[in-house]
């Protein structure tokens, strides 16, 4: 199974299988998430990891594509960010964006706003990919006085013209 973590740490690593990418020596590979396309040909790893990463970043949208451009078909994207309801989240300076899980939700070519007729008004503003959503799990800090931290999100590459809601 080929594993790529995005914004990973090599000596953090569990298995030699896993390929890092990361700045300033950390990583196996030494590469700034912000430019695009990746350094990898299309449809190459099984899974992506990017743990706390998403919120430093320019473009999510961007990187997204680029992360369904590299899985396999059926691969697994597995995401950790900040929950947006913490209070620290919104006063770190090096986040650039906050997220909640509709957004991850609307990955999708299916994606529709729908008028109250029924009729499409617009479609996804992501035709370049196609998730599907396989888990979503809130997460809690070490101590029992802490809240919910952390949102953990999986999601699975699907063809562009497969429904994910099916």
């Amino acid at each position: 199974m080929k594993i790529l973590d995005l914004g990973g740490v090599r000596k953090a690593k569990e298995s030699e299988d896993i390929i890092t990418v990361n700045i300033g020596g950390l990583g196996d590979i030494e590469y700034d998430l912000n430019n695009f396309p990746y350094p990898f040909k299309d449809n190459v790893f099984d899974e992506v990891r990017i743990y706390h990463v998403l919120e430093h970043l320019e473009k999510p949208i961007k990187v997204m594509e680029e992360v369904w451009r590299i899985l396999k078909p059926n691969g697994i994207v597995k995401i950790k960010i900040p929950y947006w309801k913490l209070l620290t989240t919104f006063e770190n300076p090096f986040h650039l964006h906050e997220f909640k899980e509709g957004w991850f939700k609307n990955l999708s070519t299916f994606s529709s706003i729908y008028c109250k007729n029924g009729e499409v008004l617009m479609r996804s503003f992501l035709p370049k990919v196609n998730f599907k959503l396989v888990k979503t799990r809130k997460q809690r800090g070490r101590y029992k006085f802490w809240k919910i931290y952390e949102l953990e999100i999986w999601m699975k590459k699907i063809n562009l013209n497969e429904n994910p809601y099916f």
